[in-house]
Formats: C-alpha cells, structure tokens, sequence
C-alpha cells in the first residue's frame, strides 16, 4: 500500500525543490528521502522524476501524483481530526477510556446463534432489519465450530465472513479457465459464495470467518470487550486480532499500522475500527439512531494509481442503455489487476473530457467498482478527440435515443439481440425466476437457435430441445426443464421484478404484488392506482 509518510515527501519535494532541502525538513538523510521516491516509483509503476547530471525535477507523471497525495493526505487529516474528535468526546464523558483497535475486515457480516452450545442458525445482516437465512451454507465454513466446549443456554455472536485473496486468486484462475467470468474482488466472491443455493459450492469456495462482536450469552456477564473476545476464543472461535490502548497517539498508530501490513493478512480490509473497551461506558455513552457513540471506523483513502486509455467500449444492457467502459493498459489496484472501468454516460466523458489515449488516474469506488477520478490532459497525445457514444446501437444498428429524464442513451431496437440476452439472463436469475441451469451461455445459445424469442418461450422448451445445447446433456438438459417448471410456482414479486420493467426493483415488485395480488389485477391498474402506491412514482406508473 502507498505509504503516507512518503507522499509527504512527495508533496514537499514539489515546494521545495531538492531531496536535500526535503531531508532536513523531515530530520532524515538525503538518500532516505531517494529511497521513498524510489519506493513511489514502484507503486506508481512510471517514473515520476527527469533526472539530470546534478539535478532531479518532477515531471509529467510526478506532477500528476503530487496532486493525488495532496488529496489522499487531505483526506488522512480529516479521519484523523475525526478520531481525536471522538477521543475528546469520550474523554469528557469517562474518564480513563480505554480503547480496542481491529481491522475492518472486507467481508459479509453474518450472525451466528447456538442453542445449549450447538449451531443452530446463522443469517446475514441483510437490510439491517431482516437478514437472509445461510446457515447451511455457513455449516461449511472449517473456522465456524459446530458445538461450543461451554454450553450456554443461547449464545450469538457477530463476524464477518471472506474469501481469502489467495483463495480468490486461485478461484479466478481456474474460472478464467473454463471460460466464466471473473469474480471482481474476494468481497463480492465470499457475498455470492455465502448466498448459494447448493451448499457444496460454498464447501468449495473455502470461506473463513473472523468473530468481532458477542452479541448474547445467557448465563455469562462481562465488563469489558476484550474480555468477550478472550471468552470467544476460548471457545474455539477465530477472532479478530485487537489492540488495547489509551492514546490518541497510540490509537493513531496502531491505525497506521494496520494500514502498512494489510496487504499481509489473509483477507482485505478498507480501514480500523476503534472502540471504547468498558461495556458499562458504553451503555453510559449510549448511540445515535445509526451508529454508536461509543466506536468510530477509521476508513483507508482509496488506492489509486496511473493508467492509460486504450481504447472506449460500449455495451448494452438489459434495458437498452448504452454503457460506455474506458480499457485500460493493466493497472494492479486493490488487489486486484484492473483492465476496464466504467464511464457511466455521455455527460460523464464530456464533463471529465475522456478521450482515447489519454492518462488517467484509477481507484475503485467503494473498493469495488473501477473509476477513472480525473484526467492528465497535460500527457494527451497529439490528435486526440473528443469522444462521443455512437448514434446508432453497436449490436443491432438500430438509432439510439437519449431518456427524457435522464443522461442514458437507449437503444430503439425492439428486437435488439443484447437487449434480447440480458433480458432473460434477468428473468431467469436467482433473484428474479430463479431457473438454475439458464446461464448467459445456455440462453445465447437457445437465442441463436431460434427456440427463444421471449420469457414466454422458456415455458415451451422440451428436454430435447436443450440437450443438444454445447456443454449440455440430457441430465442437465431434464434438470433445466425441471427447474423452469418449478419457477411457475414462484412469488409474484419474482415474475414482476422478473420482467424487467423500468424503474421497478425488487423493493417495487413486492409492493405491487401485495397490492394487487394477481397479474391481471396488476395489468388493468390505473395510473392514478399505481401513483397511489408508497414507492411508486409517475415514471415507474406509465
């Protein structure tokens, strides 16, 4: 990870002027100071500096990078000045605070629940309200124990599951392999592994857990956190390492500590969380609607790095929308090598001024999806245009139309074969028909061969059909008529968000499908019914 200290020097070598002026503003010596550019140099994967017989200057690429750590350092500041704001009002409310620092563990938080010292039920956290039940699928994880050496009435307790990043690589690896898309970081792997329908994927995907919080324990008290945690060790829990402090100093410490070796844990981690260590202070402290008083998350400035446009893609989507992504020269960004990065819209690319060729500089939103935040319009090359989405669609050929209400380009084509693809790879997907063994590959191919037009012709295929599909037989030909039998019995929130209509999500289709409880019902609604509704506006309406 980029080290802070260095992109100081960075930032002072751009006032100025020399390393040797630099090493006697920092009290260390000159080659020290060379070293960190070096180190810099590395991370950015360019030279930053022209260096000359006796002298060195920034050049190009180095003046880029000193307005980046300017505002990576702006934003350390700010979650610094937050963390002694927080010691202060913990302070002035308990005295002698002591304080538990522990990574921010990147993962899926999950509840575990035991029953007289047996696993009985595991759930994520879901909307915050009502979690998604998982506990098959959690039954496969090694470091989750099955029977507790203590048998307590009722025991829950809090930890975030993730996929390691060595597990990761390898399972990208072997997807890339057999032709499967690639995961796009060990978050979203461990979140799909852990949502599996069939417990022996999940057994597969080797998901480990750290414990961070005791929730309940009938029949045991406790004064402190770390008390809690010690406890959950002791029962054969793996939980999250922590540090016991007093100072703000030392808090900030230990947090740029963690920072340095993250990349040397098993799993990523966005940031640290500081929390107050006595129980009883915190229920003096109390918390907000949201959020405790009594504990702060300190969170990592995003990694960023230096890349090049190699060339604007566009793809279109389900509904139509042209979606622009810039290709990347290979970038290596939050564990992982980014070649593509969204662009979102037209106005997006005009107001940054995007072009072809141009460097850029890259970090990934939320750690997740690659972004470009700014360009070097000092590197561009000479003849490099603007660049403008095409008129026409770039599947079909049909026009394109910009929304009224909004910054999307839409393809007009009704029979567009993208549109046609990710229609029903929509309707078909877990969240919607849930029609397992109806992936983007069998679906193309039933497109391509004409037996599929529309949702409804799922509904006539045969066996026979399908088993001359690629990669297809007649036991997964029969296991896929099978399950588009069974998706006749679904909800009817999943065939509404099924179809993919603007606007309406899954929150949506459920509030109609209580409101109006049959498909005929819904499709006679008025307007001025629909617009009734909490949650459904005019667009959504028409």
């Amino acid at each position: 990870m980029v080290d802070l200290y260095e992109l100081k020097q960075l930032a002072a070598f751009a006032d100025l002027g020399t390393l040797s002026r630099v090493a006697e503003e920092f009290h260390v010596s000159t080659p020290s100071v060379t070293r960190s550019m070096q180190h810099l140099e590395q991370y950015f994967g360019v030279p930053l500096f022209t260096r000359g017989k006796n002298r060195i200057s920034l050049n190009e690429a180095g003046q880029l990078a000193v307005t980046h750590a300017r505002k990576l350092l702006e934003a350390a500041d700010q979650a610094v000045a937050q963390v002694r704001a927080f010691d202060q009002r913990v302070q002035s409310a308990v005295a002698g605070a002591v304080y538990v620092v522990e990574p921010k563990v990147d993962g899926l938080s999950v509840a575990l629940e035991y029953r007289d010292g047996v696993f009985v039920r595991g759930a994520t956290r879901g909307d915050g309200q009502v979690g998604e039940d998982v506990t098959e699928n959690l039954r496969t994880i090694r470091s989750i124990p099955m029977t507790l050496p203590e048998k307590l009435p009722r025991l829950i307790v809090r930890g975030e599951v993730y996929m390691s990043r060595s597990v990761f690589e390898k399972l990208n690896a072997r997807r890339e392999i057999e032709g499967k898309p690639l995961m796009a970081n060990p978050r979203n792997a461990a979140a799909g592994s852990l949502r599996q329908l069939d417990p022996k994927i999940a057994a597969q995907r080797q998901l480990d857990i750290a414990v961070f919080n005791l929730q309940l324990a009938q029949g045991r008290s406790f004064t402190t956190h770390t008390e809690t945690l010690d406890y959950l060790r002791s029962q054969h829990f793996k939980v999250i390492p922590y540090r016991l402090l007093r100072t703000h100093s030392d808090i900030m410490a230990e947090i740029d500590c963690l920072n340095d070796t993250r990349m040397e844990r098993p799993f990523d981690m966005d940031g640290a969380v500081v929390k107050l260590n006595d129980l009883a202070d915190r229920e003096t402290l109390g918390s907000t609607a949201k959020f405790p008083r009594w504990a702060i998350a300190y969170k990592y400035p995003p990694e960023r790095k230096t890349s090049r446009i190699l060339d604007i893609v566009v793809q279109v989507g389900r509904t139509g929308v042209l979606t622009p992504k810039a290709q990347l020269e290979p970038v290596r960004l939050a564990g992982t090598t980014v070649t593509f990065a969204t662009l979102h819209n037209q106005d997006y690319i005009t107001q940054k001024d995007i072009r072809i060729g141009d460097t850029v500089v890259v970090q990934k939103a939320g750690e997740i999806i690659p972004e470009i935040v700014e360009v070097a319009p000092e590197h561009r090359p000479a003849g490099a245009v603007p660049y403008y989405l095409p008129q026409t669609c770039p599947v079909c050929g049909a026009p394109v139309e910009r929304d009224p209400d909004g910054a999307a380009l839409r393809c007009t084509g009704a029979e567009c074969p993208a549109q046609r693809l990710r229609n029903l790879t929509h309707f078909a997907s877990r969240n919607a028909m849930d029609i397992d063994g109806l992936g983007p590959a069998v679906l193309n191919q039933l497109i391509e061969s004409g037996l599929v037009k529309t949702a409804a012709d799922l509904y006539d295929l045969t066996a026979a059909d399908i088993a001359p599909l690629e990669r297809m037989g007649e036991k997964s030909a029969a296991n896929a008529v099978a399950a588009i039998y069974k998706s006749r019995d679904n909800d009817l929130w999943r065939l509404i968000f099924a179809l993919g209509i603007r606007q309406v999500g899954e929150k949506a289709a459920k509030v109609l499908a209580r409101r109006f409880g049959t498909m005929q019902a819904l499709s006679q609604a008025t307007e001025e019914e629909l617009t009734s509704i909490d949650d459904v506006g005019p667009i959504t309406a028409a």
